[in-house]
C-alpha cells in the first residue's frame, strides 16, 4: 500500500485489527489527501505518493494491515510524526485513514452507522459525509477495553454548520477509495483523510484556543467505519524527540 503525504516527509502503515474484522496484508494505494488539522478547517492539498518504509522524525515501526467488514470494505490507518511546536520531545501526530474497496467490481454499500467504537470523526464537526473517522487516545488500549476509554480533545471549539446532509448509502468503484456519495450524481469522492493532532485542547477551550502540545508518552490512534471494522495501533513519543509505532 502506497502512503501520500503532503509533507517532506514519509509515513508509515502500522495498524493491528480488532474484533469482529478480518486481518490481511493486502491493501490499495493511498491516494491525494484531504488534510483536517486540529486547529483549523478542511483544506485540501496535493501530494506525491511514496512507497518508503523511512519515518520522520527518527520513528521506528512499520507494517501494513487492513482490517475488512463484512461490505468487502477495507479500513486502514497510516501514522507520521512531525516535530511539535511545545518542547521536550513534543510531536505532532498525522493520522490517514483510507475506505477501501476491495471488490474487483462496483460495490453499493448502505449506510449503516454501527461504529464499533463513539467518538470517530475527521474534524471539530464530525465526520461530514464520511463513512469512517479516527480517534486518539492517551495510554495502550486494544479492543477489550477501547470503549471504556475518552479520546483526547485534538480539535478546538469552533461554529459548526445546522446543516446535516441526508447520507443513504456509497458507490464505490471497482478496487478503489473513490466512491460517490449517495443519494447524488456529482463526482466520486475520495475516501481518504488525514487528521493532524498538534496536541490537546483543555475542557472548556474556546473558539481560536490553542492546545497543550502531546507530551511523551504511549498513545493508541484509531481507525474504523460505520459498518463496523476496527483498527488500532499503539505507539510511543520519547523524551528525546523520537517516536516508536508498535500494533
Amino acid at each position: 500500500m502506497k502512503a501520500s503525504s503532503a509533507f517532506a516527509a514519509t509515513i508509515v502503515v502500522a495498524v493491528i485489527v480488532v474484533s469482529g474484522v478480518l486481518a490481511s496484508q493486502q491493501g490499495g494505494p493511498l491516494g491525494t489527501l484531504t488534510q483536517t488539522t486540529a486547529t483549523s478547517s478542511i483544506t485540501s492539498t496535493s501530494s506525491t505518493a511514496s512507497s518508503s518504509s523511512t519515518l520522520p522524525v527518527n520513528a521506528t515501526g512499520s507494517g501494513t494491515f487492513n482490517a475488512t467488514d463484512t461490505n468487502g470494505l477495507e479500513v486502514q490507518l497510516a501514522l507520521g510524526f512531525y516535530p511539535g511546536a511545545g518542547a521536550n520531545g513534543s510531536l505532532m501526530v498525522s493520522m490517514v485513514a483510507d475506505e477501501y474497496n476491495t471488490l474487483p467490481r462496483a460495490n453499493n454499500v448502505s449506510a449503516s452507522n454501527a461504529f464499533g467504537l463513539d467518538g470517530l470523526s475527521l474534524g471539530p464537526c464530525g465526520r461530514y459525509s464520511s463513512p469512517y473517522g479516527v480517534a486518539l487516545y492517551s495510554g495502550a488500549y486494544s479492543d477489550s477495553n477501547l470503549s471504556l476509554a475518552q479520546p483526547l480533545k485534538i480539535y478546538p471549539v469552533v461554529a459548526c454548520p445546522m446543516f446535516i446532509r441526508l447520507v443513504t448509502g456509497y458507490f464505490f468503484q471497482p478496487a478503489s477509495d473513490m466512491a460517490l456519495v449517495l443519494p447524488g450524481s456529482g463526482n466520486a469522492t475520495l475516501m481518504l483523510s488525514m487528521v493532524n493532532a498538534t496536541g490537546v485542547y483543555s475542557d472548556g477551550a474556546i473558539m481560536a484556543s490553542s492546545a497543550t502540545p502531546l507530551p511523551p508518552g504511549t498513545y493508541t490512534a484509531v481507525a474504523g467505519d460505520e459498518w463496523g471494522a476496527l483498527v488500532a495501533v499503539q505507539f510511543t513519543i520519547a523524551a528525546d524527540g523520537t517516536a516508536s509505532v508498535s500494533g
